[in-house]
């Protein structure tokens, strides 16, 4: 299924209690307008994302980041289905609108604040009151403001909480989204295979440290050389942390704080039990828990293995 085209004509928007609706009006095309923007898509640099009727078991599998099923309970797929911005027509089978939008009359219609609201971003969960497909412009210390439309490709950006559309705010500017090379800026981004962002400076770098060697942070930097992973060292829970290269741990090893081998999983061998063991992971129609436990090329749906709906990332 093809994606929506652009509507041309100028909007107007009025308000009924809640909902911010979009009318057509005379005239040319406005910045302002609602469905002049493409239908609403996940960032996908990587295209790793299903498109419109792809396969999914879930909303994350999708560029839309709209799949017909609810999640993982349900054992059969679903399929990818088209989301569609405010202003635009939906209604149709395998069209749906925004996660802060619904369907209303056979048009998208906006359940949160739409351009020139006011708004507040909260400063810790990066939320705000604007549609998604917008961004909280601040103008006090109190985080509110003004709902703004977030700036596009080549478009300029300060990198505040009104992020870029579909690319990254880079020296000012919005630009495409991919791997990052070595002494590239990965602020925001990612790094090619075989380097790392480096967190003091935001730049990639090689991944190069020895086993035992310490490693960047908490959050498990890739630093650490092929084969190894940047780990908590010791039992402490308490900064100052120390994180150091460790190998993967085998079948039947304690994994704690630990990345098993490749093909293995971490659990707890019995349900009472506070210690983890790396276990082979599970074949069709075993039970599971999370897809992490299942074998390449299978997923957990309905707690049991199955036949992944969409070709998965492979495992480590």
């Amino acid at each position: 299924m093809s994606s929506p085209s652009r509507r041309s004509g100028a909007h107007f928007a009025f308000v009924v209690p809640w909902l911010f609706i979009v009318a057509p009006a005379c005239g040319g095309v406005s910045d302002l307008s609602p469905s002049a923007e493409p239908s609403s898509a996940v960032h996908d640099p990587r295209g790793l994302l299903g498109l419109a009727g792809s396969p999914c078991s879930g909303d994350s599998q999708c560029a839309s980041d709209r799949c017909s099923v609810a999640g993982y309970g349900s054992a059969a797929c679903g399929e990818c289905l088209v989301a569609r911005n405010v202003g635009e027509p939906c209604g149709a089978a395998g069209v749906t609108c925004g996660w802060t939008a619904s369907c209303h009359d056979g048009v998208c219609v906006s359940s949160r604040g739409w351009i020139g609201a006011s708004c507040t971003l909260n400063t810790k969960s990066g939320s705000t009151d604007c549609d998604e497909e917008l961004g909280c412009k601040v103008v006090d210390a109190r985080g509110e403001g003004t709902c703004v439309r977030r700036p596009r490709l080549g478009e300029p950006c300060d990198d505040s909480a009104v992020r870029c559309k579909d690319s990254v705010c880079h020296d000012g500017a919005c630009i495409a989204d991919g791997p990052r090379e070595l002494g590239e800026s990965c602020a925001g981004s990612y790094c090619r295979e075989g380097l790392f962002c480096r967190r003091s400076d935001q730049t990639c770098r090689r991944a190069e440290l020895p086993e035992g060697a310490r490693c960047d942070d908490l959050v498990g930097a890739a630093d650490c050389k092929p084969g190894t992973h940047c780990q908590l060292a010791g039992e402490s829970t308490r900064a100052p942390y120390t994180m150091r290269c460790f190998a993967p741990v085998g079948l039947g090893e304690s994994c704690d704080g630990r990345e098993c081998s490749r093909g293995m999983f971490c659990e707890a061998p019995e349900a009472k039990s506070t210690r983890r063991i790396c276990q082979s992971r599970r074949g069709v129609s075993s039970p599971c828990r999370g897809s992490n436990e299942c074998l390449d090329g299978l997923e957990c749906r309905a707690e049991q293995c199955l036949p992944a709906c969409r070709a998965p990332t492979p495992q480590r």
